[in-house]
């Protein structure tokens, strides 16, 4: 089975203690799970910036895989344990792979620049989402 939503590997974005900035104005919709950068006008999706402002956190008033609409305020995961959308690896990775810089809001097991993230869970091949540890 493919694991391409969040809610096939949980059922929240924050696990365990994380840190979080709140109140975050969406400039585009964004999806929970999804890496985001910050600006003036508020967040948004990462691609291939070379740093993340951090994971998308679910908001109240959508469902977990529901793409939450733009300029909305949302809270935004800054560090710890979180479920994010990846790049499908093309082969199985396991845990302590690092993460890198993606596309449209999801991170890439392919090597560029430094690491945003590290895996903490093995992954299939075709898998599109992945329990990870943010590095800052």
């Amino acid at each position: 089975m493919v694991n391409d939503e969040i809610s096939d590997i949980a059922n929240r974005i924050a696990l365990g203690e994380n840190k979080f900035e709140e109140s975050q104005k969406l400039n585009e919709g964004i999806k929970a799970g999804m890496a985001v950068i910050k600006n003036a006008t508020g967040i948004s999706k990462h691609n291939f910036d070379d740093e993340i402002f951090g994971i998308m956190k679910e908001h109240e008033e959508f469902d977990l895989d529901t793409e939450i609409t733009a300029a909305k305020y949302g809270d935004v995961v800054t560090e710890g344990y979180v479920p994010v959308f990846v790049e499908a690896p093309g082969a199985i990775k396991y845990a302590g792979s690092f993460l890198y810089k993606g596309s449209q809001g999801s991170i890439a097991f392919t090597e560029m620049g430094s690491p945003l993230a590290i895996l903490e869970r093995e992954v299939a091949a075709t898998d599109t989402v992945a329990i990870v540890k943010l590095v800052k």
